[in-house]
């Protein structure tokens, strides 16, 4: 069913949310992989129940249990993660002439626009809250001091200089990274376990060059992969996206493993519709349209993300 109806002059913000909603969805890239916990967190706190080794027992990682004493026991780290309500929204002023004139391409255009917008900015929020502040990640690779060593350590938003494209020895250092700290690969039935990178196109190039890439059109049919997915290379599956950081020296990507992020919504991101004979809108003349939705995202494990910053090409 069309947006309106009329030549433009009945609109149903329910019908337009789902049409925005089934554009968007096509362009998500951070938030297909947030775990949400909405049901899980009543009164904007979720429990995180920390994964740890059971360590500092027996001797050289033995279990040995001596005769007379008891099985020795850890405990989990409890922590909890605080969600806060954060709106987010943008729209458009239309002009009902021009609705009257071309009323279903303005229509179009104008859902066209709110769906990429949201996308992107939800998309944003999130690699800005979970992998460059706020939570801040605090482990970065770079391929820096010769063409193709690693450097490792400080914050993603830290600056660096890379000098060589994304190479073996980078990504080898991000997943011995995740793998060092026990974090869970993404499961995918069918297809096999690996990590998640998130990086630019042009970074991307460099990947795609490489022998030992392989096409995600090889091994899953469209409707089985991740929006957005190149291929499989080094243990990572790897997402397209521009929603990256970077400066004039290189490129970010972003690799990390299940349940390394989630996100709590108030609101669903939805359309909103003003169309009032009031001064504001010059008396009807105009009509706003804008999208509007409520939702945080937190970052549950830092370790459970690696910074990659890479030249491109």
């Amino acid at each position: 069913m069309h947006a309106s109806a009329a030549a433009g002059q009945y609109y149903d913000p329910t019908i337009w949310t789902q049409e925005v909603q089934v554009a968007a969805a096509p362009l998500w890239r951070f938030r297909q992989f947030a775990r949400d916990v909405t049901d899980q967190a009543p009164g904007d706190k979720y429990l995180v129940l920390q994964k740890s080794e059971l360590e500092g027992f027996g001797t050289n990682g033995t279990r040995v249990i001596t005769a007379g004493t008891n099985i020795a026991t850890g405990s989990y780290v409890l922590s909890t993660v605080a969600f806060a309500a954060t709106e987010h929204g943008v729209g458009v002023w239309v002009e009902n002439l021009v609705k009257l004139c071309s009323p279903y391409e303005v229509d179009a255009e104008t859902r066209d626009t709110l769906a990429r917008d949201m996308a992107n900015a939800i998309d944003g929020f999130i690699r800005l809250k979970c992998f460059s502040a706020g939570d801040a990640v605090t482990n970065i690779i770079a391929t820096g001091y010769g063409n193709y060593f690693c450097s490792r350590g400080g914050s993603i938003t830290a600056s660096g200089t890379p000098t060589a494209t994304m190479i073996y020895d980078l990504v080898g250092t991000g997943v011995d990274y995740l793998l060092s700290n026990n974090v869970p690969k993404v499961q995918r039935d069918g297809i096999g376990e690996g990590y998640i990178c998130l990086c630019h196109p042009r970074s991307a190039r460099g990947v795609k060059k490489l022998s030992n890439f392989v096409s995600a059109a090889q091994y899953a049919d469209a409707g089985r992969l991740y929006r957005g997915e190149i291929g499989l290379w080094e243990g990572a599956y790897w997402i397209e996206t521009t929603n990256v950081g970077y400066n004039s020296t290189g490129y970010w990507s972003y690799m990390f493993g299940e349940g390394a992020f989630g996100q709590k919504i108030w609101i669903e991101p939805e359309i909103r519709m003003d169309f009032a004979p009031t001064t504001a809108n010059d008396m009807g003349r105009h009509g706003k349209i804008v999208w509007y939705g409520v939702v945080d995202v937190k970052n549950f494990y830092q370790q459970y993300v690696a910074g990659l910053l890479c030249t491109p090409g």
